[in-house]
């Protein structure tokens, strides 16, 4: 079937097999917020509990970001929702293996959770 531009149009009618043996499906989660989840105590006013997070973009739908790009490590706080500022990825085991080579473990998420005392008999306690 064709349209007047003479384009060909996809038709959804026929069954067709492609790809063989070889083809394999991978999925990525994209987001835009997150809301990082622990239980933390910090007795005294000595100690202290800091985060980052290490990201990687992704495309928003329609847009010409370019997916897979590391973002490095922006400081976020554990239980409160953090707006980031581009649509960011958790990659499938696959595209990290691929696409990430130059991260560590090639991992398209880290959590960076820094623990600080200045008394050497308390400590900040971090729990899920």
């Amino acid at each position: 079937m064709l349209n007047r531009t003479g384009d060909k149009l996809i038709c959804f009618t026929d069954e067709k097999a492609f790809g063989g043996k070889n083809v394999q499906i991978s999925q990525n989660h994209q987001f835009s917020t997150i809301n990082p989840q622990f239980n933390v105590i910090t007795p005294g006013k000595s100690t202290n509990v800091n985060s980052s997070l290490r990201t990687v973009s992704g495309t928003s739908s329609g847009g010409s970001e370019v997916s897979f790009i590391d973002q490095g490590f922006e400081p976020v706080t554990l239980n409160r929702t953090a707006f980031l500022p581009t649509p960011r990825l958790v990659s499938s085991v696959i595209n990290e293996t691929e696409r990430l080579t130059t991260l560590p473990k090639n991992k398209s998420l880290t959590l960076n959770v820094n623990m600080s005392s200045s008394d050497s008999n308390l400590s900040p306690v971090l729990g899920c």
